[in-house]
């Protein structure tokens, strides 16, 4: 009888274990100051908002059922206290700080520098000139002590580190219009008899030479170099785990020069190459590739991610994002990391718009008060997380072992301060609410 007690209590826990892990990312941004979608910051602090933990009981109930998360940028922690930070925890809730530094083009190890440390290379001031974190007087001051120090001056080490997209980002890329030899006037060319060499020549856009012309191997171990400061920092407490976000995009193929030379040499006529570039026709998924290979290599300095996140678009080649998540979702489970999403809106800064399935097809509807009339701008926002989930779930892209960020990186919700309150539809603690139990808990996902 004990045996068999025991036997069922495992296999409880395997089931338990098999369920998706989901972090829950409130878009209270007013931190992130660089980053002002339609020209303003996004809502406010944790502090007059998520820190109030009366506002959203429920969500917090899903999340710990579900080993879940909560997601704050590395550049809000300065405008929080220690105890604020301390009382997520005593929530149950893991800590995911976002990295914001990873888009930009230095090497790991001046990025880690400056995110752990915050020591600007040479005698620039990075926290100023790209953060617009300029003599701070009502948050932590980044330089001199970088993200992870408290407003009241203690230091942070978050559970999990979240890093944002490195590549397609710095590679260098083919200004399309060039490449092809149009101008803005259909009737003119630049140069009509340029090689095909002479074009690519011509049209090339490097964002970030200093990378090298070895370029993906050199932004993959910006990674190893930026995680061993990483461990330098936190070598006396519990070192973070880390996350990946990933795209998943066809600016992938565009931007994959290797690829282009097949293309072009496969249609040579203009018109063919046209049709085939725009519509991804042969796709080579090097990115897949890249990602397998990531993964190996932090992996080999012991630092597998926990999960790599896929930062999707649906909309534009629907069919092509499906075979990209499905290979990427293969490889992972093949490297035994988990696999994710982050289930963010589609529709990202269109006033109008709720993200629909027709078909197979991920479509905006771009006038949507049409068909939704009573629909405010953040339901919008809630409806069009709903349907792309559902979809995902149908197409077999999410099951239980899925990861998902539910989360928002654009100017919806809006909601500030107490506004959060999870009652209100449309609101981010609120769509949480409906995506657990309209969705996750139905197909049991989630608990």
């Amino acid at each position: 009888m004990h045996i068999f007690l025991l036997l069922i209590n495992f296999l409880l826990l395997k089931l338990t274990q098999s369920k998706g892990k989901y972090d829950f990312g409130p878009n209270q941004l007013a931190s992130n100051v660089w980053y002002k979608p339609k020209g303003q910051l996004i809502n406010g602090h944790y502090e007059h908002s998520y820190s109030n933990f009366t506002l959203w009981p429920k969500l917090r109930q899903h999340l710990i059922k579900n080993n879940g998360s909560i997601s704050i940028q590395a550049s809000e922690i300065g405008y929080m206290t220690n105890d604020m930070l301390m009382a997520f925890r005593r929530q149950n809730l893991s800590i995911i700080a976002v990295s914001p530094a990873f888009t930009q083009c230095y090497d790991g190890t001046s990025l880690g520098l400056l995110e752990f440390y915050g020591q600007s290379p040479s005698k620039d001031n990075l926290f100023c000139q790209i953060f617009q974190i300029c003599d701070p007087i009502d948050r932590q001051d980044p330089n001199g002590n970088g993200w992870f120090v408290t407003k009241d001056g203690f230091s942070f080490t978050p559970d999990l580190l979240n890093f944002d997209e490195r590549m397609p980002n710095l590679v260098s890329y083919l200004d399309y219009d060039k490449l092809i030899n149009r101008t803005a006037n259909p009737i003119q060319w630049y140069f009509p008899n340029l090689s095909w060499n002479d074009r690519k020549a011509f049209a090339r856009i490097d964002p970030c030479p200093q990378a090298g012309s070895n370029r993906t191997a050199n932004l993959m171990s910006d990674y190893v170099k930026y995680i061993l400061i990483m461990k330098q920092k936190f070598n006396s407490t519990k070192i973070p785990q880390i996350q990946i976000n990933w795209n998943v995009i066809e600016g992938w193929e565009w931007r994959d020069e290797s690829c282009l030379d097949l293309l072009h040499a496969k249609y040579p006529n203009a018109s063919d190459f046209d049709h085939a570039y725009r519509y991804v026709t042969e796709p080579c998924h090097h990115d897949s590739q890249y990602l397998k290979e990531l993964v190996k290599l932090l992996c080999s300095i012991n630092t597998c991610p926990q999960v790599v996140y896929m930062d999707m678009d649906l909309t534009y080649i629907t069919s092509y994002s499906l075979e990209v998540l499905r290979l990427n979702k293969q490889i992972l489970n093949k490297l035994n990391i988990s696999f994710g999403i982050n289930l963010v809106d589609q529709c990202v800064e269109f006033d109008n718009c709720v993200v629909e399935i027709l078909s197979s097809q991920v479509v905006l509807n771009l006038d949507a008060h049409s068909k939704y009339p009573n629909l405010t701008r953040n339901q919008m926002q809630e409806l069009s997380l709903m349907n792309v989930l559902n979809f995902l779930i149908n197409q077999t892209v999410v099951d239980k072992d899925t990861h998902i960020a539910i989360t928002s990186w654009t100017t919806w919700p809006v909601e500030i301060n107490e506004a959060i309150i999870e009652s209100t539809a449309g609101g981010m603690a609120h769509t949480a609410n409906e995506i657990f139990e309209q969705i996750l808990i139905p197909n049991s996902f989630a608990n």
